[in-house]
């Protein structure tokens, strides 16, 4: 039995300058307007899903800071208070 590797294969080296070529000429002809061709419709569905919940998080991060600024200026606005009936006790 055979492990499975991701090293590179010997067989292949005669062919990395004309691997390297071609993925670089791939590269440089993607455009966002042929972007959509690369992906399969289940690739397409999971990078929408990443973006979906990344932009959920987004916003659940951003009301959380908003909240937790109020609570801070709460927080500062009552203990000037607080700490003069501490004092006054």
């Amino acid at each position: 039995m055979t492990r499975f590797t991701l090293l590179p294969d010997p067989r292949f080296a005669a062919l990395g300058a004309h691997l390297a070529e071609r993925i670089n000429d791939a590269a440089n002809a993607l455009t966002p307007d042929n972007f959509p061709d690369v992906l399969d419709p289940l690739m397409r569905r999971i990078l929408v899903d990443a973006f979906t919940t990344a932009a959920t998080e987004l916003r659940k991060s951003s009301q959380l800071n908003r909240e937790q600024g109020e609570a801070r200026r709460h927080v500062t606005a009552l203990a000037p208070r607080a700490i003069s009936r501490e004092r006054a006790v």
